[in-house]
């Protein structure tokens, strides 16, 4: 991050946001990625009906069929919010929390508790 020293206030106080940005999102995006690999590998949810088919930073979007949602949120809850951090030699302190959205599109999207 070379412009963590430039002479122009902002400019450094951008590069140092940013600094603080990367070590929040880049593991924040790993854990993304790791929730939905697990998801993957459930045998009980079929690829017919269920399916990734966008990643967004720290958000993964699902296209799932219909009449399987009730069955599947809850699963795709479950593994984003259980990340096997062990494997990597720590534990979350934490809990990680996800929020769920469903829509016909992403501009339609609404919450849903489950």
């Amino acid at each position: 991050m070379p412009k963590i020293y430039s002479e122009d206030k902002w400019v450094r106080e951008q590069a140092f946001r940013t600094g603080i940005n990367f070590e929040i999102q880049g593991p924040s995006s790993d854990a993304t990625l790791l929730g939905g690999l697990n998801l993957l590998r459930d045998k009980s949810i079929k690829r017919e009906d269920c399916r990734i088919v966008l990643f967004i930073h720290d958000a993964l979007i699902f296209e799932v069929k219909k009449d399987k949602l009730k069955e599947i949120l809850p699963k795709i809850k479950y593994y984003m919010e259980n990340i096997p951090t062990e494997q990597f030699g720590f534990k979350l302190k934490v809990p990680l929390e996800i929020e769920v959205e469903v829509g016909d599109n992403l501009s339609e999207m609404e919450e849903v508790k489950i």
